[in-house]
């Protein structure tokens, strides 16, 4: 196994989303998420904190944005925040399906990932604090969302009067979470 090639991605940001929010989402369109980014765009260049994790992973490295697309890795690692407000009282649903609004309203976490990194077992194994992992291109050069481990849609990182966006270029899965 130490041979076998691990692809981790480089999340720059996580964000609550509803699933009837992400349906909305079109070619052209620009998706922010808020507080949910861990890197910041000036004159072209990205910077920041980023964590490298499993496409559906929970918990992962954290590093930090070199300007020639390397990642320094930290000794700490990240634990994914789901987003979600357990708060409050569940509605009561009659017995068969959830009706599709109720669905629509149920949120997913959106990860923004702007870079990856594929390393043999034996490599990340061996990694230590300090390390300088490479994505070999520069870091949001193209971003893609993922949402519960699956890619939905690729695009660029812009700038909306002042916030951190991603315009939509592609759409790759299903938006309302049916395959």
């Amino acid at each position: 196994m130490g041979e076998v090639p691990l692809c981790l991605e480089a999340v720059a940001a996580m964000s609550s989303l509803s699933r009837g929010d992400l349906s909305t989402l079109e070619p052209g369109d620009a998706w922010l998420a808020g507080d949910g980014w861990t890197v910041r765009l000036r004159d072209g260049v990205l910077t920041g904190d980023v964590s490298l994790m499993a496409p559906g992973g929970s918990i992962g490295w954290c590093g930090q944005l070199r300007q020639d697309g390397g990642i320094v890795l930290r000794g700490r690692t990240m634990q994914e925040k789901d987003g979600q407000d357990v708060s409050g009282t569940p509605a009561s649903v009659p017995s068969g399906e959830l009706p599709a609004d109720v669905l629509a309203d149920v949120p997913v976490v959106v990860r923004v990932e702007v870079g990856s990194v594929t390393l043999s077992a034996r490599e990340w194994a061996s990694l230590q604090p300090g390390d300088v992992v490479l994505t070999g291109r520069r870091i949001a050069e193209r971003v893609s969302l993922r949402v519960g481990g699956i890619e939905v849609a690729r695009g660029e990182l812009v700038d909306v009067e002042g916030e951190l966006g991603v315009r939509i270029h592609e759409l790759l899965a299903s938006k309302d979470g049916s395959t």
